[in-house]
């Protein structure tokens, strides 16, 4: 009962902190999500931004070309003012390398760099594209420069003459490391990564060791998809070093040009982490708390419960001195009280009855002793001659008479061991005796009735503390039973020693005991309905007398059946001092 009534309490507090459970996780769901979305739309902002400060640092570079397109000297090709004014504007501008003019068919007029005379820039697709569009562009990532050997990207901005027509192009030679420049200015978080790629997906800038990745060409979705124009986010290995980011794409404005944006996991989505964390542990605390709670309250509220039930079946067991105390000071006092005083009603009504059996019992022994003591002198002759016809009423009249007094002494026998008015003693007993003793006396019952006695056991047996002659005569009382209800076969008695205690099992082979009578037996006076076993007489005291006094002396006895027809086993358990 107490871990039932636990096991509801644990239920009741389940029912109330789940709901807050399921709220709290609801909650954290609804966290997780928007917090998922203002990191992607974070995220994304940043690529959008990174893509709009290239696109602008591109467009100052243009308009700058612009500038150079229409100043006199341009115009009236001036070349060695050019050539001055190149050399001074590059000295200003750290992402400058190269400042080149060209004829319309691509020959080089100037150059702040030395030129080989009449090289040609006339295949290099800034040319072109100027030529043929009269608008800006910007070239992919030229690897081998033909100035510098180095790697660079060149816009072309288209010449006009005074006519309008084109003249040839201007073009600025522009380093990749202008690029991680513009991108310190953004203030990222450690680790966050941007990657620049021109219309092949060649890398042509990065804020991140670009050195290690420049001029390699790449591929993906994501940088497909970038340089298709789309704008997105997705969370991925990075298409450069492999590395799992948060990634978002964008379009560099009208270039052509793609950006990636890559954000690590661990710092977007560690704040996060750290929330669920602290609710899954803000979980498991409650979950002890409401276990700690509930055995709490099954103990503080549910211990009177559990006295008055125990109590209820200590009584119930025939233990009328047991008493429950409850201070609660409400209606579980007043039912302990009211148990009490049943109690002490049903201790005095077992007193009274037990004094009334004892009192009938030795008032019926004196007129019986009397009444028996006639029947066998008449039966004997003493008192005369006796007709032949009255020989059989006067043995069914002495049978009557000693069941009649084996009854008003097992009755007598049961009110003392109730009262405690028996003194039991405690000598040291070798079982093994009273064992062949008790056999040996019904031995000649057993056989009369045709079935075998039998007793098996070990050489030695262990000791045990009691009363020889009570022993002894509960064990007759056990075993002249399972002869009574025994009409084939026989009995077998068994002794030995099992964990501590001495193990005593009288098997027949009788009519057998119905499941529900097996624990009734040992009731007084109750006697088994079946036709088939109720011819078997007996007082009905005999089982309940055994119980009393094996339990007196610290064992217990049962009895096991298969069922009816197929014998039973008593089973006794003394507890030994070996």
């Amino acid at each position: 009962m107490r871990s039932a009534i636990r096991s509801r309490f644990i239920r009741y507090s389940l029912i109330i902190v789940l709901p807050l459970l399921v709220v709290g996780a609801a909650l954290l769901y609804q966290y997780y999500r928007d917090k998922q979305s203002d990191i992607r739309l974070s995220v994304l902002a940043q690529a959008r931004s990174a893509s709009q400060l290239t696109t602008l640092w591109l467009s100052t570079q243009t308009d700058s070309l612009e500038a150079i397109t229409i100043t006199g000297a341009a115009r009236t090709r001036d070349l060695p003012v050019l050539k001055a004014y190149f050399t001074r504007l590059i000295k200003g501008r750290s992402a400058w390398t190269n400042i080149v003019m060209t004829d319309k068919d691509g020959r080089v007029l100037v150059s702040y760099l030395p030129s080989r005379p009449g090289m040609s820039l006339a295949d290099r697709d800034y040319f072109i594209q100027a030529k043929r569009t009269g608008r800006p562009y910007v070239s992919n990532l030229i690897v081998s420069g033909r100035f510098t050997g180095q790697s660079v990207a060149a816009i072309g901005y288209p010449v006009k003459d005074e006519n309008g027509n084109f003249s040839g192009v201007m073009a600025l030679a522009l380093r990749p490391e202008g690029l991680s420049d513009i991108f310190s200015r953004l203030m990222l978080p450690q680790g966050y990564v941007i990657s620049v790629f021109d219309r092949q997906g060649v890398l042509v800038g990065r804020n991140i060791a670009m050195q290690k990745y420049l001029g390699r060409r790449y591929t993906g979705e994501i940088i497909g998809a970038a340089l298709a124009g789309k704008t997105g986010i997705s969370a991925g290995n990075s298409p450069v070093d492999g590395v799992r980011r948060l990634l978002a794409y964008a379009p560099v404005g009208n270039t052509g040009w793609a950006l990636v944006t890559g954000a690590p996991e661990g710092i977007i989505f560690g704040g996060f982490r750290r929330t669920v964390w602290a609710f899954l542990i803000f979980v498991a605390v409650m979950l002890l708390l409401a276990h700690l709670l509930a055995v709490f309250l099954a103990r503080r509220f549910t211990q009177p419960i559990i006295s008055i039930e125990e109590a209820a079946v200590s009584i119930g067991n025939g233990q009328l001195d047991t008493r429950v105390y409850v201070n609660s000071n409400d209606e579980l006092e007043e039912l302990a009280e009211e148990i009490n005083r049943m109690a002490e009603e049903l201790q005095l009504t077992a007193r009274s009855r037990a004094d009334f059996l004892a009192r009938v019992s030795h008032e019926l022994r004196s007129p019986l002793t009397v009444v028996r003591s006639f029947l066998d002198l008449t039966y004997a002759g003493k008192l005369g001659d006796v007709p032949e016809p009255m020989h059989k009423g006067l043995d069914s009249a002495l049978r009557q008479s000693q069941r009649l007094q084996q009854v008003i002494e097992d009755l007598i026998a049961l009110s003392d061991l109730e009262a405690r008015r028996v003194d039991l003693k405690r000598d040291v007993i070798d079982p093994a005796g009273t064992l062949h003793d008790a056999v040996g006396d019904l031995l000649p019952a057993a056989e009369s009735k045709g079935l075998y006695l039998k007793l098996e056991m070990p050489g030695s047996l262990p000791r045990i503390r009691g009363d020889r002659v009570w022993l002894e005569d509960i064990l007759r009382k056990v075993i002249d039973n399972a002869i009574k209800f025994t009409d084939k076969g026989g009995v077998t008695v068994t002794a030995f020693r099992s964990q501590g205690w001495l193990r005593i099992e009288i098997n027949d082979t009788g009519m057998g005991i119905v499941a529900e009578n097996l624990e009734r037996i040992f009731e007084r006076f109750y006697q088994v309905e079946d036709i088939n076993i109720r011819h078997a007489q007996g007082s009905g005291l005999g089982l309940p007398i055994a119980r009393l006094v094996i339990k007196l002396h610290g064992g217990s006895v049962w009895a096991e059946s298969p069922g009816i027809g197929k014998g039973s086993t008593f089973i006794i358990l003394l507890p030994d001092i070996a």
